[in-house]
């Protein structure tokens, strides 16, 4: 099968509207991440909330709320979430009998911890002071946020794989409450201990459509590949 024949093939078929999507994720998660980056090297439009967001978690704290918000974002940690993924995918490709998808996500959140690992070092920016953390503190840089990246990239692929192959209504409204809330509450309880600023966790947003735009192209072409490589098989009798 030549790329001509692949290109002109995918066009006639719904797969071309998650190469879109992905290719919509990939712009729109760059444009953010940018105008982001832009706004706390410059410390204009966006990041002037960055002060004023951690005074307001910060006046709404409470003992029971403090301890939820230290368990949420313990569990959100990328190594923690690293390990719980990696069990999970292993647990999940063995029962389903396939490595694809589980190694899609494992690779998905490599590339998330990568990314935020690389961007820190290269951005170099403080966290807010120590005097408005709840300890343990936290003191390497802070820009993007990996808590609320790992979570991010988790809900959107996961809930891609598996809405994917079996589209329904159902699956689609729960892929979409648990984005929501997942990043909600991830967020929220790294702003809550002053671990992070809002810019930190708007970037982490931005870079995880990307990584999802990423999967979104890579499965797609993927996928197709299989089955237009099946056809081939089949129509040679082998």
């Amino acid at each position: 099968m030549t790329l001509p024949s692949f290109v002109g093939k995918i066009t006639k078929k719904p797969a071309l509207i998650s190469l879109c999507i992905g290719l919509l994720c990939i712009l729109i998660g760059s444009a953010i991440f940018i105008f982001l980056f832009d706004n706390v090297r410059e410390q204009n439009d966006i990041a002037r909330l960055d002060q004023p967001t951690l005074a307001w978690f910060m006046g709404h704290r409470s003992n029971s709320l403090t301890a939820i918000m230290k368990l949420i974002t313990t569990i959100a940690s990328p190594i923690v979430l690293g390990v719980l993924v990696t069990v999970g995918s292993l647990v999940w490709g063995r029962k389903r009998r396939e490595i694809w998808r589980p190694a899609l996500l494992i690779g998905a959140m490599g590339l998330a911890v990568m990314t935020s690992t690389i961007i820190k070092l290269l951005t170099g920016r403080g966290r807010p002071p120590l005097s408005d953390m709840i300890p343990p503190f936290e003191v390497d840089f802070s820009f993007p946020s990996g808590h609320t990246l790992g979570i991010a990239v988790l809900v959107l692929v996961a809930g891609y794989l598996i809405y994917s192959r079996r589209p329904t209504k159902r699956r689609l409204f729960l892929w979409i409450t648990m984005t929501v809330f997942g990043i909600s509450i991830v967020a929220s309880s790294r702003l809550y201990l002053a671990y992070h600023w809002i810019t930190d966790i708007g970037a982490s947003v931005g870079l995880a459509l990307i990584v999802f735009g990423i999967v979104m192209l890579v499965d797609t072409w993927f996928m197709n590949y299989r089955r237009q490589s099946r056809k081939v098989l089949s129509s040679t009798g082998q």
